[in-house]
């Protein structure tokens, strides 16, 4: 038998760095947006003169470069000044208020005794640690939607407060794909963030063949892909709302696949085979952190999505209810039905359309589909 690593070993004949095409990889230059990098760095600038700085909203379609502009302005921020504390944290992960709290703490280096402590606690402490350190912080929640889909504001109103109730400032960085939970938010929730909102519009078919050969360059070697190949990836990422990160997973993939069969040259063929290949793919990559309602909405749109059946959100709200019933449990409101699916949207688990509701006579309807 062949020894198993021996291929593994193998100088590849399609990557030089294969970093540049993984997720969490930021590059130094984004390209096609310039402008938005621009009004992010200039909503910041304050904190460079121990200043509050602006709170913003980022949202538009999931991969237009929301939370690589972020994180890049970030990096810069912190070759000016070691006096900003910049955390990032993806709130799918950290869904509650408290979960939020310890890991900026975690960020800060400060200690918490695993007995746990009560929330407010925990924000003494990032108070005390941040004023000791005489620094600002600056907090991206990537995906905030989560905290106000979980009724877990509060944490936003204690960080936006803390200025003026703890002579400590913060600066929130919101980054959400479907800003309409944020809007829906009560007064004083709103009031007090101050948001200035940041549309990042979907990239056109031309900006990802742009972007594809930027990163192409950088991670695979010269001759092993061809235009065609760029175009096709590009052409996928297009179909789904302009997706530069599917556009750049897709050709990950066609160069694994390549590199596997010990090519020197991506084919179009590795790129077709990865589309279809991937076209089936689910992307409940996120429902292990679901709670009991959410995984039975995603059950009913999974069995309409079997029985070949559009649900309009009022249909999806009666067989939800329905099963409550059958269940013995209370049943749940309208508005919470709409933030799952607002949240599903956010989270590429679903798509909508509006459609003419040719019965009722009533205009347009909203039709809810699963994704594959």
């Amino acid at each position: 038998m062949e020894k198993l690593f021996s291929q593994n070993m193998q100088q590849s004949r399609i990557f030089k760095n294969q970093g540049v095409l993984l997720p969490e990889f930021t590059p130094t230059v984004l390209l096609h947006r310039e402008n938005e990098l621009r009004e992010v760095a200039a909503s910041l600038k304050p904190a460079l003169k121990n200043l509050k700085p602006q709170n913003m909203l980022l949202f538009g379609p999931t991969g237009t470069g929301k939370t690589s502009s972020v994180k890049l302005v970030f990096s810069e921020l912190k070759e000016y000044s070691n006096k900003i504390q910049c955390i990032y944290l993806n709130c799918w992960g950290y869904p509650t208020k408290q979960a939020v709290l310890s890991h900026i703490a975690e960020q800060l280096k400060e200690t918490l005794p695993r007995r746990g402590l009560a929330d407010d606690e925990i924000f003494h402490r990032i108070i005390e640690r941040l004023k000791f350190e005489k620094k600002i912080a600056i907090i991206a929640l990537d995906e905030i939607d989560r905290l106000m889909h979980k009724n877990e504001v509060d944490v936003l109103y204690d960080l936006s407060r803390a200025d003026e109730n703890h002579r400590q400032i913060f600066a929130i960085i919101g980054i959400t794909n479907s800003p309409e939970i944020y809007h829906s938010l009560d007064d004083r929730i709103k009031s007090s963030l101050g948001f200035r909102d940041l549309e990042f519009r979907q990239y056109s078919p031309q900006q990802l063949k742009d972007i594809l050969k930027e990163r192409a360059r950088e991670s695979l070697i010269a001759g092993s892909y061809s235009e065609e190949v760029i175009a096709l990836c590009a052409a996928h990422g297009a179909k789904h709302k302009g997706d530069a990160r599917v556009a750049i997973e897709t050709l990950l993939q066609s160069a694994l696949k390549a590199d596997s069969a010990d090519k020197s040259k991506i084919e179009i063929s590795d790129v077709r085979d990865v589309i279809d290949k991937t076209s089936g793919a689910s992307l409940m990559k996120n429902t292990a952190f679901m709670g009991e309602n959410e995984l039975l909405l995603l059950e009913i749109l999974k069995e309409a999505k079997k029985r070949g059946n559009d649900l309009t959100s009022g249909e999806i709200y009666e067989k939800f209810n329905d099963q409550k019933r059958k269940q013995k449990k209370e049943a749940v409101s309208e508005r919470s039905i709409l933030s799952y699916l607002q949240l599903f949207e956010a989270s590429r688990l679903i798509s909508t359309e509006l459609s003419t509701n040719t019965k009722s006579g009533l205009g347009k309807t909203r039709i809810i589909k699963l994704i594959k």
